[in-house]
C-alpha cells in the first residue's frame, strides 16, 4: 500500500483509471487489499477531488469501481493513480458527521 503526502494531506493509493464509460463514469481497477466502500470520495495525486464511488463491481480478487465524477470536464488519462484520503476532514469538507436523532415525541399517529 503506497502512501503519498501531497499538499499537506495524506493519501492512500487505491487503484488506477482503466477508462471512461459512455455513461460518463470512470472505471477504476482497485487494488485487491484496499478497503473502499460505495460513497467514498476519491482524489488524484494533486488532492483534487475526482468523485465518489457509485458501486463496486467484479470479483473480490480483482475488484473494479464505478465512479461518478464531480466535474464532467475531468481529463481522463488511462493509468492515472487514484487515491483515498486518510484524513476525515478532507473527505467531508471539514464538517463533522454528527447525526441528530429525530424527536419522536409529540407526533400524532
Amino acid at each position: 500500500m503506497k502512501m503519498s503526502k501531497t499538499n499537506k494531506f495524506a493519501l492512500r493509493e487505491v487503484g488506477e483509471i482503466v477508462h471512461k464509460a459512455r455513461s460518463g463514469r470512470l472505471i477504476v481497477k482497485l487494488d485487491e487489499k484496499n478497503l473502499v466502500n460505495a460513497g467514498d470520495l476519491l482524489f488524484n495525486s494533486n488532492c483534487v477531488k475526482i468523485g465518489s464511488i457509485n458501486e463496486l463491481i467484479g470479483p473480490v480478487r480483482s475488484p473494479y469501481a464505478s465512479i461518478i465524477t464531480s466535474n464532467e470536464k475531468f481529463q481522463v488519462v488511462n493509468g492515472d493513480k487514484i487515491y483515498k484520503s486518510n484524513l476525515r476532514n478532507l473527505e467531508d469538507g471539514g464538517k463533522s458527521r454528527k447525526f441528530k436523532k429525530k424527536n419522536m415525541r409529540g407526533r400524532k399517529k
